[in-house]
């Protein structure tokens, strides 16, 4: 798809987007959170943050957290478009895993075992997820190490009713390209109960999933299944000056896989437990708060295959922070954050680290913004790091929509894990920090609701930078200065009042970078078409440029997916929903990944009921 095309489609897209105003509205702005972690106005953030709600998650029942996620800008996530045992790699403008901050409920998780110290995004269940708020960018100032390319705050279920009950069933099909539909292999429920009483808040939730679909590797021919269930729940408060919550969960995967190095099928298995507790509290006073979000998260995995193997880690995290409001036009916060990370690697030891921060936030009356801040990062075994940005911003402000002007640089420093250091086959002690900066610039229109187009350009340097290097069989430092940029256009309108349209296109590239299995474009169409009150059909069209495969010479080819979703409410002493998933429509053939399945045509259906 050549760039001359598609910018002819976005100036196409402004244009329809101002057309399509009414002056007789009024403009109503969306509120965003995650980049100054003060509620402000979209048009005050120096930001083009992603803002997933929770009517558009519910337009995903029946999916993945993954299936979600991967329909938005500048974001990949590879391996959820294999068979769901399949370990996932996100990246957020070309930064993979270690690179991309994961939080739930502001609590940062990871699993210090794992390769890069990240998290396993099939532990969460969708239907307990209220919203998502999305960073893309360097963001090391507000939320530390690994939030280098990005970060990802995800926000679980409460309600404010005296009892919700939410129930969800969904069975289908979970097959690979060429499958006829023979039998159900795909069947999910979950189970939410929730209520608020005298101020007191309480949830439980249960899950759980069963896939019996696909083999892993494209040549098998034995079915790998996969197993998942989860249960929580959580107690606490939200009106008054101490606000509390207390959240405990529990997260099993049962996962089988193959022999992928001699490509044949094997009984091999991944069973993973992981228990997360956390704690968030808020002391409010006149002019700010007091606030600490804290958790602790014990996981264990145990590989079952020709060289069985188990890991124990645990990561104990807790970010204690003062919001202060001077006045209207000033915010600021000081902080303290602190991570424990352990695992039992061979020679490892316990790795502490403890950072010192501060923000501030400026707002003037003339549409001015400006937000900056710096974090002292003390690593145990890598010492002091020093990380900063600096994000101004102007906002015209129009009668009925505004158009802002946005630029940032920000900086990040990533310790190596646990496993990059001790591994007894690929573990190097005398790996560097890697660090990188990223600068951007970019304008966003906002028009009357749920209308918006942003366009950014980005650079992101890392130097030094951890790379795994083939020959040596071992992670390294690189000695090159690696480049990452991209354009990130992003588009969406209200047509009719009827026909929600929203729509993506990223273009990314890399100077001495790792690319591997990314597109170099994508582009993402989404389309709501409400055919009356109860009924509505969703449509998803994804686009993907060829790809480099992991040996850096075999280039896959480019592929499309069309997916589409019809679904019916009913409404009286109950809302319930019935819905119907068609994915991969036209059973396209390709790879997402060498020697592993890719998913064909499937069907998915499920009823909501939600007391």
């Amino acid at each position: 798809m050549k760039l001359n095309f598609i910018f002819n489609c976005i100036l196409f897209l402004f244009c329809t987007s101002i057309v399509s105003q009414n002056s007789n509205k009024n403009l109503l702005e969306e509120v965003v959170l995650t980049d100054s972690r003060f509620s402000m106005k979209r048009s005050q953030s120096g930001k083009t943050i992603i803002k997933i709600s929770v009517e558009e998650i519910e337009e995903f029942q029946g999916r993945s957290l993954s299936d979600l996620l991967s329909t938005y800008g500048a974001i990949n996530i590879l391996g959820s478009k294999s068979y769901s045992g399949q370990n996932l790699t996100f990246s957020i403008r070309g930064g993979r895993n270690r690179q991309v901050l994961i939080l739930i409920d502001g609590v940062r998780v990871s699993d210090p075992s794992r390769i890069d110290d990240d998290f396993n995004l099939n532990f969460l269940n969708l239907n307990d997820i209220e919203s998502i708020e999305i960073i893309k960018g360097a963001a090391s100032t507000l939320y530390g190490a690994s939030a280098a390319s990005g970060v990802i705050n995800i926000i679980t279920k409460s309600t404010e009713n005296k009892l919700n009950i939410n129930i969800n069933s969904t069975v289908g099909t979970e097959n690979k390209i060429n499958s006829k539909f023979k039998n159900l292999t795909f069947n999910s429920n979950s189970i939410y109960i929730g209520g608020n009483s005298n101020n007191f808040n309480y949830k439980l939730y249960i899950s759980n999933k069963d896939i019996k679909g696909m083999s892993a590797i494209s040549k098998g021919i034995e079915k790998d299944p996969y197993a998942q269930f989860n249960y929580g729940f959580n107690i606490g408060n939200k009106e008054s000056k101490f606000i509390w919550k207390l959240s405990v969960n529990k997260d099993f995967i049962n996962s089988n896989y193959d022999n992928i190095f001699l490509s044949e099928d094997a009984d091999f298995k991944l069973i993973t437990e992981l228990k997360r507790i956390s704690f968030n509290h808020s002391y409010n006073y006149q002019n700010g708060s007091v606030n600490l979000n804290s958790g602790f998260q014990k996981t264990s995995r145990n590989f079952q295959s020709n060289y069985p193997f188990q890991t124990l880690s645990s990561n104990l995290y807790f970010d204690l922070f003062d919001k202060h409001i001077f006045n209207e036009k000033l915010y600021t916060i000081v902080g303290l954050n602190f991570k424990k990370s352990n695992a039992d690697y061979e020679g490892s030891s316990v790795v502490n680290q403890k950072d010192f921060y501060a923000n501030f936030v400026y707002l003037s009356s003339i549409g001015f913004q400006f937000n900056a801040g710096s974090r002292l990062n003390n690593h145990s075994a890598y010492g002091s790091h020093l990380t900063y940005s600096l994000n101004p911003s102007y906002t015209f402000r129009f009668v009925n929509h505004n158009l802002k002007i946005l630029t940032s640089y920000s900086t990040a420093f990533i310790a190596p894990s646990l496993y990059q250091i001790y591994d007894k086959y690929s573990g190097n002690t005398n790996l560097k920090p890697e660090e990188n900066s990223t600068f951007e610039y970019g304008i966003e229109w906002n028009f009357l609701t749920k209308t918006r187009a942003s366009l950014v350009f980005y650079k992101r340097n890392q130097n030094p930078s951890l790379v795994y290097d083939f020959a040596s069989f071992r992670y390294v430092n690189s000695n090159k200065n690696i480049l990452y940029n991209g354009i990130e256009f992003e588009y969406q309108n209200t047509f009719l009042e009827i026909i929600n349209f929203r729509m993506n296109f990223t273009y990314s590239d890399s100077k001495k970078g790792n690319l591997t299995y990314l597109p170099k474009t994508k582009l993402n169409i989404f389309t709501d078409i409400d055919i009356s009150d109860k009924t509505k059909v969703n449509m998803i069209f994804q686009k993907y440029s060829s790809r480099m495969a992991l040996d850096k010479t075999l280039i896959l080819d480019g592929f499309s997916l069309l997916d589409l979703r019809v679904s019916y409410q009913l409404k009286n002493k109950l809302t319930t929903s019935f819905y119907l998933w068609l994915t991969n429509i036209l059973d396209k053939e390709y790879i997402e990944q060498i020697n592993y399945n890719s998913k064909g045509r499937n069907f998915r259906i499920g009823i909501n009921v939600n007391i």
